[in-house]
C-alpha cells in the first residue's frame, strides 16, 4: 500500500543521501581521525611535525589536492 511505498521511498532517499555524504566527506573524516590518533601519541606526532618543518610544501600540496577534490564535489549535496 501507500505506507509501504512511502517507507521504500524514504529508505532509498536515506541510502542515496548516505552514499553522497560518504563520497563527499568520508575521506576527510578518515584523515581527521588519523591525525587525531597521531596527535594523541606524541611519539608518533614528532616525526610528522619534523616532516612538516622540513618539507612544508608537502603539506600545502596535500591541502591543495584536498581543496581541489572538495571543490569538484561541491554540488553533490546541493539543492536544485
Amino acid at each position: 500500500g501507500r505506507d509501504d511505498l512511502q517507507a521504500r521511498s524514504l529508505g532509498l532517499l536515506h541510502a542515496a543521501y548516505l552514499n553522497a555524504w560518504r563520497a563527499r566527506f568520508g575521506a576527510r573524516i578518515a584523515q581527521a581521525c588519523l591525525l587525531a590518533r597521531l596527535a594523541a601519541r606524541p611519539a608518533l606526532m614528532r616525526p610528522v611535525v619534523a616532516l612538516a618543518a622540513h618539507f612544508p610544501a608537502l603539506f600545502s600540496g596535500a591541502a591543495q589536492v584536498a581543496t581541489r577534490r572538495a571543490s569538484r564535489d561541491r554540488g553533490a549535496l546541493a539543492a536544485p
